[in-house]
């Protein structure tokens, strides 16, 4: 590479350097310039008198304190938007406390998030016809905002867009607004009117919470939804007469106390019904619920521990209550969302949804279907009556707190693989509750998430099903003195003696034979054989299919009573059968004779009721295939 010598330029290297590199400079700040020149879309001043003035096309959105004039906040009293600008950008004055007042010209159409959140001694703001929506935030803390007209041509209003504008005495809102988002005037303790046009159809959570002078409220019959508690603490709320209270074609609550034995008939052109909206109604015993209702909401009925009748008009398009269920299911989900008492839920439901028995303390007992796969969160939360329940094996997920508050005894899941979802049940079930799972699942349960926390778990030895239109099978067991059921968990015939059987006092159906002084019981809660004295046993059959024909006497046949492979009860190995019956049994299950000692698994159990591996048995006495077994 040549050398670079001064002689060569006729002046000293240094000098051509400087001049090389001022010309390097200049052309980097005139394109900076020139950049800033075509790129900026607004430009401002800022006079001694504190007046902002703004000016250009389209004014960018900003972060929170990065506007190009944020520095300066502190002197800025007057903002005058030009003509020309079409939209103020997202917290453009964001936390410019000084501010008193802002000229908005008819060329903007929008004014964005947070634009003057924070503007503290701001009065009052014209907002022109231009104008089509006002941001979230977008004058949120203007606590001296005293009055503010919406045009018109405003069509929405974002959250907590006057959010804590505590000195704001009306508002009108202009007749194209639509939607009036969440939060949007909470804590404006000073309004006392609202005027709220026709074309306003929703309005959201809280959106008038915290106007504890509000007095007067005009509302369109436009409005079909209403967030939670949009009128709380409101004079105007107070001063409405007791009853069913409607916001437009809103039913908002049932205002005051409901007297005893009250049938309700929700008004036809109601389009929704509110969350709460009859929570704590204990007087509540039926509701009619029309055709034109599209939107019902959560814990609707929450602590209605008297109603007994739900019935949804059959035009409803959304919702039904089929089968004379008592309950409202979502006909597109087939998605059961509110029930009572005497709900029955049909076979065609394939979930339970969030809070659909919330608080209902009058339901003692339910049956839930095959068909479903999902309980919500808080479905049975505070259901103080209901002490058992069984959940079929077809349920894969259960909601958080699903079962809080329910004083659950006995709890029966056939799932072998434990159901997925939050914790269920509230922290005494975990120690007061059995939780009966199918044999050899209990390690699926006993290391799982949240089922691990239950202090007593059992494994049932088969799965039982309804009764109801169930056929009855003749088996012969080879192993007299044995008490024969069929095990559908492992697909075969077992029997058990009656040294395996326990005692309880709880939740029992009884199915009884008197043999030798006992009584052997079925319980449905628990679903296990049960023995019992004479002194407290009860007799009689209580399945509605048992033939009048079967005596009790000695004898060497098993009954067993149940539904294709999956059996209800074994009464005993000492039962007659008389001969129509018998020939009735063998003609149409083709079922004879069954080898029970061929089939038998190895099943073990300790004397609390728990499955063990035998081989791994310490010295003690256990239950081996319904034998005592002494290691």
């Amino acid at each position: 590479m040549p050398e670079w010598k001064d002689e060569d330029f006729g002046r000293s290297a240094p000098f051509y350097f400087y001049l090389i590199m001022k010309k390097v400079f200049t052309l980097i700040v005139l394109c900076v310039f020139s950049f800033g020149i075509i790129h900026a879309e607004i430009t401002w001043s800022l006079s001694d008198d504190g007046t902002l003035t703004v000016s250009g096309t389209d004014m960018p959105d900003y972060s929170p304190k990065k506007a190009p004039w944020y520095s300066r906040r502190q002197i800025i009293e007057k903002v005058v938007i030009e003509n020309g600008v079409t939209s103020i950008g997202e917290n453009a004055f964001y936390d410019c406390s000084p501010l008193t007042s802002v000229t908005i010209p008819n060329s903007v159409t929008s004014i964005g998030d947070g634009a003057f959140r924070g503007c503290y001694w701001l009065t009052s703001v014209a907002i022109p016809n231009s104008v089509t929506s006002i941001g979230e935030n977008a004058f949120y803390d203007c606590s001296h905002l005293t009055s503010v007209t919406i045009p018109n041509s405003v069509t929405s209003i974002g959250e907590n867009a006057f959010y804590d504008c505590s000195h704001l005495t009306s508002v009108t809102i202009g007749n194209s607004v639509t939607s009036i988002g969440d939060y949007a005037f909470v804590g404006c303790h000073d309004l006392t009117s609202v005027t709220i046009g026709n074309s306003v159809t929703s309005i959201g959570d809280y959106a008038f919470s915290e106007c504890y002078s509000l007095t007067s409220v005009t509302i369109g019959n436009s409005v079909t939804s209403i967030g939670d508690y949009a009128f709380p603490d409101s004079k105007w709320y107070d001063n409405q007469p007791d009853g069913l209270f409607y916001v437009g074609k809103v039913l908002y609550c049932y205002k005051g106390t409901m007297p005893s034995n009250t049938k309700i008939d929700i008004k036809e052109g109601t389009t929704q019904i509110r969350d709460d909206a009859f929570q704590g109604c204990k007087g509540l015993t039926s509701v009619t619920i029309p055709n034109s209702v599209t939107n019902i909401g959560e814990r609707v009925f929450s602590g209605c521990s008297s109603l007994a009748s739900i019935i949804v008009d059959k035009g409803n398009p959304y919702y039904d209550s089929r089968d004379d269920c008592n309950a409202i299911i979502e006909t597109k989900s087939n998605t059961l969302i509110s029930g009572c008492k005497n709900t029955i839920i049909p076979n065609s439901v394939t979930s339970i949804g969030a809070s659909a028995f919330h608080s209902c303390s009058g339901l003692t007992s339910l049956t839930i279907p095959n068909s479903v796969t999902s309980i919500g969160a808080s479905a049975f939360y505070g259901c103080s009556g209901l002490t058992s329940l069984t959940i079929p094996e077809s349920v894969t997920s259960i909601g958080g707190s699903a079962f809080d508050g329910a004083k659950l005894r006995n709890i029966v899941i056939k799932a072998k693989t434990p159901p997925s979802g939050g914790s269920a049940f509230s922290g005494q079930s975990y120690y007061h509750t059995t939780l009966m799972i199918p044999e050899g699942s209990w390690d699926a349960y006993a290391y799982s998430d949240n089922w691990y926390r239950f202090v007593n778990i059992r494994e049932m030895a088969y799965n039982a099903v309804n009764m109801t239109n169930s056929k009855a099978y003749m088996l012969k067991s080879s192993n007299e003195g044995s008490y024969l059921f069929y095990d559908s968990v492992n697909d075969c015939v077992a029997s058990l003696n009656e040294t395996a059987l326990d005692d309880t006092e709880e939740n029992i159906t009884w199915m009884t034979t008197e043999v030798d002084g006992k009584h052997y019981v079925y319980n449905l809660g628990a679903k296990k054989f049960l023995v019992a004295d004479k002194t407290n046993a009860k007799t009689g059959y209580r399945l509605s299919d048992v033939p009048a024909s079967i005596d009790i006497e000695d004898g060497k046949d098993a009954i067993v009573f149940g539904k294709s492979k999956e059996f209800y009860m074994v009464i005993n190995d000492k039962l007659n059968v008389d001969e129509n019956l018998e020939s009735q049994i063998m003609t149409s299950t083709g079922i004879n004779e069954i080898d029970v000692e061929s089939n038998l698994p190895i099943v073990t159990y300790n004397l609390n009721g728990q499955r063990i591996n035998k081989s791994s048995a310490r010295k003690g006495i256990f239950i081996v295939n319904g034998k005592k077994y002494t290691k």
